[in-house]
């Protein structure tokens, strides 16, 4: 699966992007170390006429550590000023910050949730969850 998902998101990455408002954060829920959405990020900055923040938002301090060193190590988002900005939280706890912390700063939100531990939860959380989430992009 995660061999697909790759191919998808490669053949995809421009119509993903190309929506996107140039004064974007996005926020990354169950981030972990980001490898997966690197490629994702990095067309979205080139895009941005200001620099765009990335907010990887994980349970695992240990996963955001290394999603912010993978980051760093980006030339492509460091040629365009793009910010990292991990959030240590649960799903609901990161969008709650996300939203308040980016949207007073007049930033277009964009939630990003690309793990598959969508799975884990039951027919309400999802609903609550995706509500929660609407609340801030509505």
């Amino acid at each position: 699966l995660p061999a697909a998902e790759e191919a998808l998101l490669q053949a995809n990455l421009d119509a993903l992007t190309a929506p996107l408002s140039s004064r974007l954060a996005l926020v990354e829920l169950g981030a972990g170390d980001g490898g997966r959405t690197r490629r994702l990020v990095e067309r979205a900055a080139a895009q941005a006429a200001e620099p765009l923040v990335y907010a990887p938002a994980d349970i695992s301090a240990e996963s955001l550590s290394l999603n912010e060193a993978g980051f760093r190590g980006s030339e492509p988002l460091a040629a365009r000023r793009a910010v990292c900005a991990p959030i240590l939280a649960d799903h609901e706890a990161a969008i709650d910050a996300a939203g308040g912390a980016f949207g007073a700063e007049g930033r277009e939100l964009c939630f990003l949730f690309m793990g598959s531990s969508l799975g884990n939860f039951d027919d309400g959380e999802v609903d609550a969850l995706f509500c929660r989430v609407g609340a801030w992009i509505a």
